[in-house]
């Protein structure tokens, strides 16, 4: 519910309670002057029809009575009957009958008077006085209408007023709302008018907006130190891996050249770790080719090993939305591979390693078994896989080692990442 109409509303339910207040008020002071004049006409009626009575002509009760019932015909406030000494009505007065005000508010207003009875001289007949409050009560009634009338025509002009001044008063705070929506976007400056406390608000934002900006300046100055400091660390590292690590591959491949047949795996090691190293360099200067599919990397892990080690099997399963990695994913995967092969080899004497990849319930689970004796924990004693677990855990996943006849990694990496990571 908006601010404007909260206030409307909370403006209309105080213009109700007025409303209800003063009518109430009105109907209590009516109760009170019915009363009054209900009264005081009972009383005149009892003394008029007590003279009325004292100078009739007692040897004619009948006529007598007649003109004493007779008397009260057209009143507003007094009733007059006459009763039989057995109490049957044997006249009744002509009553005024005024339109009639709701049954509940004769009933808050009208006064229970107990009627007047007198004797009529020379007869057992009786004249009972009722008092009857309908007729003032109808006059104050009309006087209430009105006057509530009024206060409503009151109440719906202070509410439409009210209405027009709060969307005056609030007006500034569609601009803020905009300016708030689009002031990471561009330079906003709002106009600093309206009521004092908007007048505040708009200055208080066009001083946020003056530190956003500037701020935005200063980090723009720091994200292009950053990065100009980022490719001067890529470029020293380039030409280290270039001047230093690259002529002692050279030096390697030519000497394993020399040894002749017997030193191919030498030779293939090196070829592989060259193109590595190239890939790297690549990479370093920004024109790396697209990285290799997660099937390639573990078979490119499998030939190495059957050069080096080809007493030890490797058995290597991807399913086919698995095979599809590429890109940060597949290149964590490949490193966890990477190091638990190294391990179950050079630490287990494993005969047999397999490694499988497949997709489950929105994640990328890869699972490195080998047969090997155990030997040390994988990731103890160095940093291989504690290093992995660091990558692994940045891409949102998670990484097991399970103890049991050789070792079992479990890898898991969250489906989404793939597309969200490749090729960074």
């Amino acid at each position: 519910m908006s601010l404007r109409l909260r206030v409307l509303l909370a403006i209309g339910l105080a213009l109700l309670v007025a409303c209800a207040a003063d009518g109430a008020l009105q109907a209590w002071r009516d109760a009170a002057w019915v009363r009054t004049e209900v009264q005081s006409a009972l009383a005149s009626a009892r003394g008029g029809a007590v003279a009325l009575l004292a100078a009739g002509d007692a040897r004619e009760p009948g006529r007598l009575a007649a003109l004493a019932v007779a008397a009260f015909d057209g009143s507003r406030h007094v009733r007059a009957a006459l009763l039989s000494a057995d109490g049957r009505v044997l006249a009744r007065s002509v009553h005024l009958v005024p339109a009639a005000p709701p049954g509940w508010y004769v009933r808050l207003t009208a006064p229970r008077l107990k009627p007047v009875v007198l004797a009529v001289p020379g007869s057992q007949m009786r004249l009972r006085l009722t008092a009857d409050p309908v007729n003032e009560a109808a006059e104050h009634w009309s006087d209430l209408k009105q006057r509530l009338v009024l206060l409503g025509l009151l109440s719906g002009m202070a509410a439409g007023m009210s209405g027009a001044v709060l969307a005056r008063a609030l007006r500034p705070l569609t601009a803020l709302t905009a300016g708030l929506r689009r002031i990471t976007e561009a330079e906003i400056h709002l106009r600093e008018d309206g009521p004092p406390e908007m007048a505040a608000l708009a200055r208080a934002f066009n001083a946020l907006a003056g530190a956003l900006a500037r701020a935005r300046t200063q980090n723009e100055r720091l994200q292009g130190q950053m990065e100009r400091l980022a490719e001067e660390e890529r470029a020293d590292i380039a030409r280290d891996l270039h001047d230093e690590v690259g002529p002692l591959l050279f030096a390697i491949a030519t000497f394993s050249a020399s040894l002749g047949p017997e030193a191919a795996p030498i030779a293939e090691a090196t070829a592989e770790l060259q193109a590595r190293v190239r890939s790297m360099l690549g990479q370093l200067h920004g024109g790396a080719e697209p990285a290799a599919r997660l099937p390639e990397l573990l078979e490119g892990l499998s030939r190495f090993w059957r050069q080096v080690r080809p007493e030890t099997e490797l058995a290597v399963t991807c399913t086919e939305d698995a095979a599809a990695l590429d890109g940060r994913t597949a290149e964590v995967l490949f490193r966890v591979a990477q190091e638990a092969v190294s391990n179950a080899v050079r630490h287990g004497d494993a005969t047999r390693i397999e490694i499988s990849v497949e997709n489950a319930a929105g994640w990328v689970v890869q699972r490195v078994r080998d047969d090997g004796t155990g030997g040390r924990s994988p990731g103890t004693g160095g940093f291989g896989l504690s290093g992995m677990r660091a990558r692994v855990a940045g891409l949102g996943g998670t990484l097991d080692v399970v103890p049991g006849r050789g070792w079992l990694l479990v890898t898991r990496l969250p489906r989404e990442t793939e597309s969200g990571n490749d090729g960074a």
